[in-house]
């Protein structure tokens, strides 16, 4: 969280995606993934850098998050389900502690639910996209873009494949 803070902070300040770790300078750094400080560093310059702010930003990503959990789960299981699976998501006690800690998980948990929705209404671009920027917030998620691509290529055919890959790549 401390790392995020400071990259963001740098954001915030003009300073670019530097952080101090692991010098005792000022520099450009690819030690965290970009998109969460990014996004962070520009709630940052509108509210100042407090973790208020922080806290805010991933409370409105996780009150998204749970919107999403209810469009998803409605196409696939009806909205009497999507009712029960939203209302579990806002209670859930982890995704609560998500919403209070300057971590990426409010925003990778929103753009992969996003994901999951444009393939589940196979929107291959939008789908391919989502989950590229869910690799510039996640590291984790690396094998995920290959996954969905090969359950696509199963479910649909390669070239729709191919153009999820595309997108998730570019």
């Amino acid at each position: 969280a401390a790392h995020y803070n400071e990259i963001a902070s740098a954001v915030a300040h003009g300073k670019g995606v530097s952080s101090l770790y692991p010098y005792v300078w000022l520099h450009h750094t690819a030690f965290r993934p970009p998109l969460y400080p990014l996004v962070l560093g520009g709630a940052y310059a509108i509210f100042g850098v407090h973790v208020g702010a922080a806290q805010g930003l991933n409370t409105v990503l996780g009150s998204f998050v749970v919107v999403s959990v209810y469009v998803l789960t409605a196409r696939l299981a009806g909205s009497r389900a999507a009712l029960v699976a939203a209302g579990l998501a806002t209670i859930y006690p982890p995704l609560i502690a998500n919403d209070v800690t300057v971590l990426t998980e409010p925003l990778a948990l929103l753009l992969m639910l996003g994901m999951l929705i444009a393939v589940e209404r196979r929107s291959w671009v939008v789908g391919g996209a989502l989950t590229g920027l869910l690799l510039l917030t996640r590291p984790s998620a690396q094998l995920l873009l290959p996954v969905v691509a090969l359950y696509i290529w199963w479910k649909a055919d390669w070239r729709k494949a191919v153009v999820f890959l595309v997108a998730g790549v570019i």
